[in-house]
């Protein structure tokens, strides 16, 4: 008899005679015995025991991969769970192996922003020391610091050499200067002489000759496809080339402010490479020559416009 002329309900499993058929008649079913009961019941509880959780969480053993009916050996076996959705995790620290370097042949410091600003991120609170740096501006270093009410600029106590309390408002030594360079009561004889267009004539001539012979690692932005990890040292990336583009559209008023921002420069080179790397020496040459331009202009901005011409 073919397989077609019998009924699908009583044709056999095809497991063959090591199967059960797939049919049996309800009337010849009998219920398990209480043995059979207890058996299958332990069976059940054995397979939730060894079943594997299962967690949004990463681990070095799969579980998805593992088998279903295979003990949890260990505590590694287990996968750790996920923080709870919504909260923020703070960065790790690089390593040494992975940090990436700047154009030179030492790897940066292992230091990162405060901490206190990843907690504020983790509690969400408002990032009021995400508008200023974390390095001290006279020591390149960390710690308590107090922050200028314009600029992005830290300062130590210590460093300063002030004791007691600062008030909310206050402003560090750069931006003084810079407001007392720049005041029309208070600038000096030589910025009285001068327009804003031949003012920023005679920064174009001072800019050239701070690209001195070494100055190639800061006459362009740090490329952060190469080294991404610069961002989270830095906070105000200073270059010659934005200082050009600042030139240009006139927005240095005292030959102050053209020197504070070449002391960023500086500043974030012995952040990143460290106070006796070869860049930050080179990046210490661009200030100088910035300082000896600037003086220039202040003693006679005639003289340093024929000099350069």
């Amino acid at each position: 008899m073919s397989d077609e002329s019998v009924p699908l309900a009583l044709r056999k499993s095809p497991r063959g005679n090591t199967g059960v058929a797939s049919w049996v008649d309800p009337t010849q079913r009998s219920s398990p015995g209480p043995a059979a009961s207890s058996q299958g019941t332990n069976r059940e509880t054995e397979r939730r025991k060894v079943s594997p959780r299962r967690y949004s969480g990463t681990s070095s053993t799969s579980m998805e991969t593992r088998d279903a009916y295979s003990p949890v050996s260990s505590v590694d076996d287990v996968c750790e769970e996920a923080p709870p959705s919504g909260g923020l995790t703070r960065k790790s620290s690089p390593s040494l192996a992975d940090s990436p370097s700047v154009p030179g042949d030492r790897t940066p410091p292992l230091k990162r922003r405060k901490s206190s600003r990843a907690q504020s991120q983790i509690q969400g609170l408002v990032q009021e020391d995400d508008k200023n740096d974390c390095y001290c501006w006279l020591c390149h270093k960390e710690g308590s610091v107090v922050c200028c009410e314009l600029c992005p600029r830290v300062y130590h106590l210590k460093c300063l050499n002030i004791e007691g309390e600062l008030s909310e408002d206050w402003l560090c030594p750069e931006c003084r200067k810079i407001m007392q360079a720049e005041c029309l009561d208070t600038r000096s004889k030589a910025m009285s002489m001068l327009t804003l267009d031949q003012f920023s004539q005679l920064l174009k001539f001072s800019l050239q000759r701070m690209k001195h012979q070494g100055s190639e690692p800061f006459q362009q932005p740090v490329s952060l496809a190469s080294i991404p990890s610069y961002t989270d040292y830095i906070f105000h990336p200073m270059d010659l080339s934005l200082m050009e583009r600042n030139v240009r559209r006139k927005m240095y008023g005292s030959t102050e402010a053209f020197l504070a921002d070449s002391k960023w420069i500086q500043h974030n080179c012995t952040i990143f490479n460290g106070l006796h790397h070869k860049l930050t020496n080179s990046a210490k040459l661009i200030v100088k020559i910035c300082k000896h331009e600037m003086t220039e202009i202040e003693i006679c901005p005639d003289c340093y416009l024929n000099s350069c011409l």
